[in-house]
Formats: structure tokens, C-alpha cells, sequence
């Protein structure tokens, strides 16, 4: 990823509202899952990768999904997709009972069974590989958490990231990991921004609940108050998926 386009990226983020890097990586996963849907549905190297993971993780299934009948109102891609993976599954299943059936007659020693077992058993996380579209959703956030790390302390960024939402908790843990061994001033900067947006959090919701009683409840809310339960989810949940289709 080129470092102008991740400057780019990080400044528009900032300006939008919730995490930036949540924002970052919906948008990169979004992309990439795009992407196939255009011009790789057929492209070996994209379709080797998915069949390695057994398919996405149920977010960005669904959103590939919802994407292709919303755009074009079909589900080709998703049908050729599904079907080499139903394929590969069937093989598997079909190579497990012949297997198992050999193991309880002796035939074959039990372990050797096991290991086909274990590979479609939940336990195993579900294939050999993490789902594509969260693996680019992650190469992409360290991305930008490491350039919003290292360009903190300059003016312009403290500025600008001092002004968006902030981080939310998860990333905030992640950029403050990244700083303590790459940029330690910004540790500070990080801290005090996150802290300063808590208390007003804090004060707000404190606002919303008071306003619930019987002897306040005609009092009027504030905008902030109003929104400060969401903001509050979104600080502990990440922000909601704003890219999902």
C-alpha cells in the first residue's frame, strides 16, 4: 500500500464519524470482496486461497452475499464459488466414511481416521486458513495503525486525529502496542485523546440515564446524550460494519 494513499486514507477517515480504522478496514475488506466479484470469481490463485479457508467467516459471507444481488441482482459468482466448495466437501465427507467404515472393521488404524475427523470437526477452526477477506482487513489495519502511530506527534495529525472520534477500544489497545515499540511519544497523545473523549462519554451518559427517572425525565436531552449509548457500544464493540454491502 503506498504510503500517500495511507496518508490520503487516514486524513479522510479522521474526518468521518467512529474509529477510522474500523472504517480503513471495512472499506479494504469491502474491496477485496468487490473485487472477486468483478474480475476473479474465476481466478485460480483467488479461488485456491478460499477453498484453503473452507469458504469466509459469516460476515463477509453474507456480505458477498447481499453485495452481488444488490448490484447486479444475481448470485452467479456466489454460486461458483459455493459450488467448488461444496464439491471439496463432499469428497471429504465421502472419503471420511469410507475411512471411518474401514477403522470399525479393523482395517485401518483409528488414528488415521481421526486425522480426516479433526480436519472437518469445528474444533479445527474449520480449514487451514483464516477467511480471505478478514486476512486483507487485517494487513490492511496494521497498515494504518502503524501510519497513524508514526505521524501522532506532528501537528496536523494530533490535530486532526484529536478532532475525529478517536479510536475505538480495540484499536486503541493495538495502536498503543504499536506505539510502545515504534513511536513512544505518541503513547501520550493517544492516552490523553482517549481519555478525554471517556469523560465526556462518561458525563453524557450519565445524562441519558438521569433523564430516565421519573423526577427528570421531562427535562430535554442533548444531542450527545441521546447518541451516547451508541457511542458507547461502538467504543467497546468496534463500529458497526458501514461497508457491508
Amino acid at each position: 500500500m503506498q504510503t500517500d494513499l495511507v496518508t490520503l486514507g487516514l486524513k479522510l477517515a479522521m474526518k468521518e464519524p467512529g474509529c477510522p480504522i474500523c472504517r480503513l478496514r471495512q472499506k479494504s475488506e469491502k474491496r477485496y470482496l468487490l473485487g472477486i466479484l468483478r474480475e476473479n470469481v474465476n481466478d485460480p490463485a483467488t479461488r485456491a486461497k478460499i477453498s484453503k479457508s473452507l469458504g469466509f467467516c459469516p460476515k463477509h459471507g453474507w456480505q458477498l452475499q447481499h453485495m452481488e444481488e444488490d448490484i447486479w441482482h444475481d448470485g452467479l459468482g456466489n454460486a461458483i464459488i459455493y459450488q467448488d466448495l461444496t464439491r471439496q466437501v463432499i469428497s471429504w465427507l465421502d472419503s471420511y466414511s469410507t475411512i471411518q467404515e474401514q477403522a470399525q472393521s479393523d482395517r485401518l488404524p483409528k488414528r488415521i481416521a481421526g486425522t480426516v475427523k479433526r480436519f472437518l470437526g469445528r474444533s479445527s477452526g474449520g480449514g487451514e486458513g483464516m477467511c480471505p477477506a478478514c486476512a486483507i482487513g487485517a494487513q490492511s489495519e496494521h497498515t494504518y495503525l502503524e501510519w497513524l502511530v508514526r505521524w501522532l506527534p506532528q501537528p496536523e495529525f494530533r490535530e486532526l486525529y484529536e478532532s475525529s472520534d478517536g479510536l475505538c477500544l480495540d484499536h486503541l489497545r493495538y495502536a498503543l502496542d504499536i506505539a510502545e515499540e515504534e513511536k513512544p511519544e505518541s503513547v501520550a497523545i493517544l492516552i490523553a485523546s482517549a481519555l478525554k473523549k471517556l469523560k465526556a462519554l462518561e458525563e453524557h451518559l450519565d445524562g441519558y440515564i438521569g433523564k430516565h427517572s421519573w423526577h427528570r425525565h421531562t427535562e430535554e436531552m442533548s444531542r450527545e446524550e441521546l447518541e451516547s449509548w451508541k457511542k458507547a457500544v461502538a467504543f467497546f464493540s468496534g463500529e458497526e460494519d458501514i461497508c457491508r454491502r
